[in-house]
């Protein structure tokens, strides 16, 4: 496996990180507020379609910075700050994800 075919599968995974949180925000905000939950229930599908896509941005993001740790240890120096950016972008997606998402149903048009 090449240098650059591992570069650019950081790239794919950095991208692959913000997508699947924009898209998040997006459930959270528009779609969420819809799924209704039973009058008994504590979880409703809508909370568990919001769990399986923080796993999925967690695992992508910690996949980038696993694949960009490995991929700074035998990177040229001149080409270090290029990983450290994307590994920089996935993980702050994640957290940034993470500390908005439970706000996003508030400021939807319809509320809930």
């Amino acid at each position: 496996m090449s240098a650059l075919s591992r570069s650019r599968k950081l790239a794919i995974l950095e991208r692959a990180t913000v997508l699947a949180a924009a898209a998040g925000c997006f459930f959270k905000a528009l779609i969420y507020p819809a799924l209704a939950h039973g009058p008994e229930a504590r979880f409703g599908a809508g909370d568990i379609l919001d769990y399986l896509i923080l796993l999925l941005i967690f695992l992508l993001s910690s996949a980038a910075g696993i694949l960009g740790f490995l991929l700074s240890l035998d990177a040229a120096p001149d080409e270090r700050g290029i990983v450290y950016r994307r590994v920089a972008v996935a993980m702050t997606v994640f957290v940034i994800y993470y500390l908005i998402h439970p706000h996003l149903p508030e400021l939807s048009l319809g509320g809930r």
